[in-house]
């Protein structure tokens, strides 16, 4: 099956609005300043701007460096039907998505490409206090209401698709249609930037955190391309799965210690 979704224009034609460069971090990356997440200081850090890319994680692959086994994901509930076209969604550059969010990762493959650029997954209050900025807002982007032009979730072309291709009714987490089914490339949502210039904090994939639930379930943050509850996309939500899973809908990015400059 190929790739679902809209084309959308390549990163150098995206207009993701600007976040300052800092020589305390490494390249693509954003300085977040110490704060507070629930009563605990966390100290300063620095995130990716975006979240990691196929592109990136077959360099990773290539260096040995990631593990080079086909990419399935783990599926589990749903009609038959349901279960074949979510095998097609694992993003691929065989699919032209070299852009795109990479999927179908495991926490500990996510934890490994972190490791292989001296990074880590972030912990849960990182997640937070990076898409929370300077104050408690609903949204990385502000108290602005979610719609189609800010995330990549479950809008009029998502119901849509589960209409024709699943004969099943899908609501959705926003009036309008955001171009993509599946994955968006990064950035391509700049007015759902944060405050700081980070991209797809919200939507596209979800995101594995470092922070265990339990003993076998971790944190996941930032809901995805098809989340159809608008609650479930908002900054203060948090789910939970199996860190061994992989899905459609998961992706991650790295954060790091900020370097001591002069």
């Amino acid at each position: 099956m190929s790739a679902i979704g809209v084309a959308r224009p390549r990163i150098g034609a995206i207009a993701v609005s600007p976040a300052a460069s800092s020589p305390e971090c490494p390249t693509e990356m954003v300085l977040v300043d110490t704060g507070n997440v629930g009563g605990r200081s966390v100290p300063a850090f620095c995130i990716d701007r975006h979240e990691v890319t196929v592109a990136a994680w077959e360099t990773c692959v290539a260096a040995g460096d990631c593990p080079g086994h086909a990419r399935a994901p783990d599926l589990e509930g749903g009609s038959r039907r349901a279960r074949e076209l979510a095998a097609g969604l694992c993003t691929t550059s065989e699919h032209g998505q070299l852009e795109h969010p990479i999927n179908c990762v495991s926490q500990a493959e996510a934890t490994a490409f972190c490791m292989s650029r001296g990074a880590e997954l972030p912990s849960d209050p990182q997640w937070v206090r990076a898409a929370s900025g300077s104050r408690v807002r609903r949204h990385p982007w502000g108290d602005d209401p979610l719609d189609a032009a800010r995330a990549n979730a479950c809008g009029e072309e998502c119901s849509r698709w589960f209409s024709r291709a699943l004969h099943e009714s899908r609501r959705r987490a926003f009036d309008g249609d955001d171009g993509h089914v599946g994955t968006a490339p990064v950035g391509s949502f700049p007015a759902g930037n944060s405050e700081a210039g980070i991209a797809d904090l919200v939507g596209n994939v979800a995101e594995w955190t470092a922070t265990p639930v339990d003993a076998e379930r971790v944190a996941v943050r930032g809901g995805s391309f098809w989340e159809s509850v608008p609650a479930a996309l908002r900054i203060s939500d948090r789910t939970a799965t199996n860190g061994s899973r992989r899905d459609v809908t998961i992706g991650f990015r790295c954060v790091a210690e900020p370097r001591a400059t002069e």
